[in-house]
């Protein structure tokens, strides 16, 4: 043997170490096809959360509160390009990893490098664009998607992975890639189109779905709006004295909405101001608005001993409504919500410019006031109403209960008006 020649084991340690040996035994491959599975599964999460949203207007699990919202994430411009969701490139992008992850663990050494290769390419470029993401929503959005920040955490762990762990670093990285040719463009071929595939399907599958149940709710929405609308149809109309009643609106105007409302109703505090955002946004619609406190104390129909302060407040909305008042003073009653004593009511009285605002701490006991009161709290009752709030539309009831499940009551409203206008 020559004095200088290398041992075997010499020889061995001159040889560099295949990147790509942890495939035989070791862990990295595992935890790359760990993360890849995990990228998959909330790409899969934001594009399905992308469609209800946008589509159906739900909301989301990660809705937190006004900075931690994927909603808002959800709306903005940066959530897809054209119709298709970013996160479903993230579908592609990590359903191609994955496979050609499975792949290589069967390959041979030259096709296994391009594909690790591939993949780590691949990996670098989504981690570029996960932090370019993540500064928009900080910076630009200002709000904070959950599901994108795990997503973007995954993005970079897997790049680390994959350039580290199985490629051997930057250098190899180059060298793996330069591999890429013959039988490895093949194998590559297989695992991007076996990505696309996965991002097409599920995509395509997220979309329809939602447009279904959109669809299908807007059916059942529809039938049960007609038999909401043929029950209304079916009531007999009645007729009120609507003078001296406070109004909102075009006096003339063909439909003409009466609602019974009780300051102290909490149904009534929402019911109230959205009808009448109603009125002042359609045209030929008036609103007239009539008093009955379920209160014992001015209304017969409530025992005695059942008091509240709704009489009085309701005195002094009429007297309000007097030096033509009623709609601020309204609106300030509902604004502090069952704080109607002596005191606050001539506070609100003042605030919205009446007269004598001290008028309104007894109002109730002005005979004039306490007529208006009984008189349309003896209409209510003749009309067989019991509840607040309560509207007639052109003296036809439209019970607010009945609205359909997941409809919000004043589209139906909205929709019973046209129906009304014709005729």
């Amino acid at each position: 043997m020559a004095k200088n020649a290398p041992t075997a084991a010499a020889k061995a340690a001159q040889q560099p170490v295949s990147p790509f040996a942890p495939f035989r035994n070791g862990a990295v491959p595992l935890i790359a096809v760990a993360l890849a599975l995990a990228g998959l599964a909330l790409g899969y999460v934001l594009t399905r959360n992308f469609f209800q949203h946008n589509v159906l207007g739900e909301a989301s699990g990660c809705a937190v509160n006004a900075y931690v919202d994927c909603d808002r994430v959800s709306e903005s411009s940066f959530a897809a390009v054209g119709p298709v969701p970013i996160s479903a490139f993230g579908l592609g992008l990590h359903g191609a990893v994955l496979a050609a992850l499975v792949v290589a663990r069967f390959a041979r050494a030259r096709v296994r490098a391009a594909l690790v290769g591939g993949s780590a390419a691949l990996a670098l470029a989504a981690a570029v664009v996960s932090v370019a993401l993540a500064v928009v929503s900080v910076v630009v959005i200002r709000a904070l998607c959950l599901y994108c920040t795990a997503l973007q955490i995954v993005n970079l762990a897997l790049a680390g992975t994959l350039v580290f762990g199985l490629a051997g670093g930057a250098g190899r990285l180059r060298q793996a890639l330069r591999a890429i040719a013959g039988p490895a463009l093949g194998a590559g071929a297989l695992a991007a189109g076996i990505g696309v595939g996965t991002a097409v399907i599920a995509t395509y599958g997220l979309s329809n779905a939602a447009d279904r149940q959109l669809l299908e709710q807007q059916i059942a929405q529809a039938r049960a709006s007609q038999r909401l609308a043929d029950r209304y149809l079916s009531f007999d109309r009645h007729e009120f004295d609507l003078t001296d009643s406070p109004q909102l609106g075009d006096p003339d105007a063909s439909i003409t909405l009466v609602v019974f409302a009780d300051y102290n109703c909490p149904h009534c505090r929402d019911f109230d101001p959205r009808i009448a955002e109603i009125v002042r946004t359609v045209d030929d619609v008036r609103l007239v608005y009539k008093f009955f406190p379920l209160d014992g104390t001015c209304n017969r129909s409530i025992p005695r001993d059942r008091r509240s302060t709704s009489c009085a407040a309701a005195a002094a909305a009429y007297l309000a409504h007097r030096e033509g008042k009623f709609w601020e003073y309204s609106e300030t009653l509902f604004a502090n919500f069952q704080r109607y004593g002596p005191n606050r009511l001539v506070e609100y009285a003042g605030r919205v410019g009446l007269s004598d605002p001290e008028r309104a701490r007894a109002a109730l006991e002005d005979r004039a006031v306490r007529a208006k009161i009984d008189a349309d709290i003896s209409e209510a009752l003749a009309a067989g109403l019991r509840a607040t709030p309560t509207m007639y539309v052109n003296g036809r009831r439209f019970i607010t209960s009945r609205v359909p499940p997941n409809r919000d009551q004043f589209s139906v409203i909205r929709s019973l008006l046209a129906e009304e206008r014709g005729g």
